[in-house]
């Protein structure tokens, strides 16, 4: 399942540890064949639940899921791929990574905390892993020309434009989701 692959994704990412800014990794993560194939079919996955979702087969947020699977895919093949050593890179993939585990188990469990877990986590690693994906776009961009360099700074835009103006509304769905429910509220 997507659950297992993202675990897995985040196991291999502990395991490598995050490399710091005065001594990059001497291993460039998405070179690593079981980084960049496992992160690439994950966001297969989510872009085929997007797809779902845009269908009516799955419920969600549709321009949400549009943005954020867009910007990981932008950033996953422009950037990362130009400062795979860098601390950004890593902490980019965790970020992702530890969302992914986190929203999946109200999927495949349900409940209450696997609701909360799904719901809460995205307003601590949401900001994060779009100030990361900015930083790792300003450390490509001395590599970029043209295009790909006006693609990146728009990205880079739009991670700061789109993603102030969505979170606020992930803070009230991560405050409905910690509400005591009826049966709680019941036993107070």
């Amino acid at each position: 399942s997507a659950l297992a692959g993202w675990l897995a994704l985040a196991a291999r990412l502990l395991y490598l540890g995050p490399p710091s800014a005065s001594a990059p990794a001497a291993q460039d993560v998405l070179a690593l064949p079981e980084v960049f194939w496992c992160l690439a079919l994950l966001e297969g996955v989510c872009v085929l639940e997007v797809l779902r979702i845009a269908l009516g087969q799955l419920p969600g947020n549709l321009a949400l899921g549009v943005g954020l699977h867009g910007t990981r895919i932008c950033v996953g093949a422009l950037i990362l791929p130009r400062v795979g050593r860098h601390p950004s890179a890593w902490m980019v993939l965790m970020m992702w990574a530890v969302t992914e585990v986190c929203r999946y188990p109200m999927y495949v469990f349900g409940g209450r905390r696997a609701s909360m877990l799904r719901y809460v986590v995205p307003v601590l690693t949401f900001p994060a892993a779009a100030g990361c994906e900015v930083w790792a776009i300003s450390e490509a961009l001395p590599q970029l020309a043209g295009a790909l360099r006006y693609t990146a700074m728009l990205q880079a835009a739009f991670n700061i434009i789109a993603g102030s103006a969505c979170y606020p509304g992930m803070c009230a769905k991560a405050l409905k989701a910690m509400r005591p429910g009826p049966k709680e509220k019941k036993q107070q």
